[in-house]
């Protein structure tokens, strides 16, 4: 998969994961028990996502000495991280 492949997985991801969130809390209910499952797997699949693009990225920015794009990059994968170990708490 190509970089550019990646980070359109990773913006489509994150407004499934935003959508089901909605999709949710308007349920709300044992009979949309489907819904929570479909959100579960969304989240479980960006995290996946996210850890391709760290292993993909991290040793691209030290090798060019592009720390602060790298500590750009580690801020939000770890705000995803928070995100995904909140919503599980």
């Amino acid at each position: 998969m190509s970089s550019s492949a990646l980070d359109r997985l990773l913006g489509l991801l994150l407004v499934a994961l935003g959508a089901s969130g909605l999709v949710v809390l308007r349920v709300g209910g044992a009979s949309g028990g489907w819904v929570f499952v479909a959100h579960d797997v969304v989240a479980l699949a960006l995290a996946a996502a996210v850890v391709v693009k760290l292993a993909r990225s991290v040793p691209t920015a030290v090798r060019r000495r592009a720390f602060g794009r790298l500590g750009l990059g580690l801020l939000v994968a770890a705000a995803v991280g928070v995100g995904l170990v909140g919503g599980v708490a």
